[in-house]
């Protein structure tokens, strides 16, 4: 290789490493500890804009002392948790979410992210490859995965009940039939 062209490499490969390091997509997330006392769990979310507007105004999170970041960076968030099982109300960091990914908040590292496992490309109103974390609302099949979810364990525990009121039944019909 010449001098020029070995020039040129090593200026795309500094240019390339600038770049990678000043994107905000798919970096780590960045903590927020002020997140946590704001985490609220919520039967559902909102579903059109002007609902999250409203429950926006009513979290207030402007109002919230944090030093995270900017105060227009620190917003309402209505998510669902790592595990699929609920859906939190928080005022976080706003980040990017990249992948087509649903967005979670994750109460543990007090940062809101990309869901690992739940891709939302394929959904009826699919989401974006990319996506500001507090659009969420406009994916809300990512928000149905976790009423499926609440829903099942609701349906085995209602069957675990029922077993046992049964379990109970026949033991005193045992007992009573043993005793005459």
């Amino acid at each position: 290789m010449d001098l020029f062209t070995i020039a040129i490499l090593r200026l795309c490969i500094l240019l390339g490493v600038l770049a990678w390091g000043t994107t905000k997509g798919n970096t780590p997330p960045m903590t927020c500890e002020s997140s946590r006392s704001t985490l609220e769990y919520v039967d559902q979310c909102p579903k059109t804009k002007s609902e999250w507007d409203k429950a926006a105004a009513k979290k207030d999170c402007m109002s919230i002392r944090q030093n995270c970041s900017s105060s227009g960076e620190f917003v309402f968030h209505c998510l669902i948790n790592p595990w699929e099982n609920a859906t939190v109300e928080v005022c976080a960091l706003r980040v990017n979410i990249i992948g087509g990914k649903c967005t979670e908040y994750n109460m543990f590292g007090a940062v809101v992210q990309e869901h690992v496992r739940l891709s939302c490309t394929d959904f009826e109103v699919p989401c974006p490859n990319f996506y500001r974390s507090d659009e969420a609302y406009r994916y809300q099949k990512c928000y149905d995965i976790v009423r499926k979810t609440t829903q099942t364990v609701s349906n085995r525990m209602h069957a675990i009940d029922v077993g046992k009121r049964f379990a109970h039944m026949s033991i005193v019909m045992f007992v009573s039939f043993y005793l005459l």
